[in-house]
């Protein structure tokens, strides 16, 4: 198991032999930020997996979930297991053209995504009340 994620996650690749000698290529994704659990409203690891298990089918470049343990039931922090992706993250771009073009090719797929499966998405909410913002003195 090797340790690839950031700060608020940890995450790790695996790689598994099943009993018919099939290697799958996985990705275990835990959310051991209790603090941003608690208060981040885009760091929920339920939205995630149903984000995900709307998109099994779709033509967008995402991983597949595999298995999710949202409540951290078996885990001891919510936890998701998904299919890996090839690549790595990228850093800092050393050709931003490229890496752009390459974000943008990526969008008719998420755009073609059916109406049905983007009205199920949550709702953004923003990290504050724009009500009580002020602008500078």
């Amino acid at each position: 198991m090797k340790s690839m994620g950031r700060a608020s996650t940890a995450m790790y690749a695996l790689d598994v032999l099943d009993a018919a000698n099939r290697l799958h290529r996985l990705a275990l994704r835990r959310f051991v930020d209790a603090e941003r659990l608690g208060t981040d409203p885009w760091y929920v690891p339920r939205h995630e997996a149903e984000v995900l298990r709307l998109l099994d089918g779709a033509d967008v470049p995402a991983p597949r979930l595999f298995a999710a343990d949202v409540e951290a039931e078996v885990c001891d922090v919510p936890t998701l297991l998904t299919t890996r992706l090839p690549g790595r993250s990228p850093g800092t771009p050393s050709d931003m053209d490229s890496f752009l073009a390459q974000l943008a090719a990526a969008l008719p797929s998420i755009h073609a995504v059916d109406d049905q499966t983007r009205l199920r998405l949550p709702l953004y909410e923003p990290y504050y009340d724009p009500r009580l913002l002020r602008p500078p003195s």
